[in-house]
């Protein structure tokens, strides 16, 4: 099943209200009425062992977003997923779907059938593992107006316009 395009086909519409949760993060350069999605990470090394947690966080320039799906591809051979923390920023968060063989994890999220997410905030966290020395880099797949990869909803449309990933050394 193609996530992106699940959380777009799948969309329970509804009336706008103001009941949505926030974050306080800082947005990568968007375009107006364009979403944006970043990878981000406290640490720029770690050593071979160690948990490297991996933040997805959702940027909605105010947009009233019906769902998000990450799609995180990473190098298998130096990190593997541990777990997955869901977020605060969606009410619904499909179980996620992982292979370490490929290196690739894809989460979604959905707001509640109530209401809609304008705010930015945290999708979820991925907790990876580092298994041998190297530079780990974590990219989201995207291609933009595509629903296959990483997208953001807004009423049906994929408004997802920019990506930032993160890179770590492992020592």
């Amino acid at each position: 099943m193609i996530w992106g395009a699940n959380v777009l086909k799948h969309i329970n519409w509804r009336k706008l209200d103001k009941n949505h949760q926030t974050a306080a993060v800082s947005p990568p350069l968007t375009q107006p009425n364009q979403a944006a999605m970043q990878l981000t990470t406290a640490q720029s090394t770690t050593s071979v062992g160690q948990l490297v947690p991996v933040t997805i966080i959702v940027h909605t320039s105010g947009l009233p977003t019906d769902g998000a799906t990450a799609v995180i591809q990473y190098d298998p051979k130096l990190v593997s997923v541990q777990n997955v923390v869901a977020g605060p920023l969606y009410k619904d968060l499909p179980k996620p779907l992982i292979d370490d063989k490929l290196g690739k994890i894809t989460l979604s999220g959905l707001a509640d059938v109530k209401s809609y997410v304008s705010t930015n905030g945290i999708l979820s966290t991925v907790n990876f593992t580092a298994k041998t020395k190297g530079i780990a880099n974590f990219m989201l797949a995207f291609t933009k107006g595509s629903s296959r990869e990483s997208a953001v909803a807004v009423q049906g449309k994929q408004m997802l316009g920019s990506v930032t990933g993160t890179t770590i050394t492992i020592k």
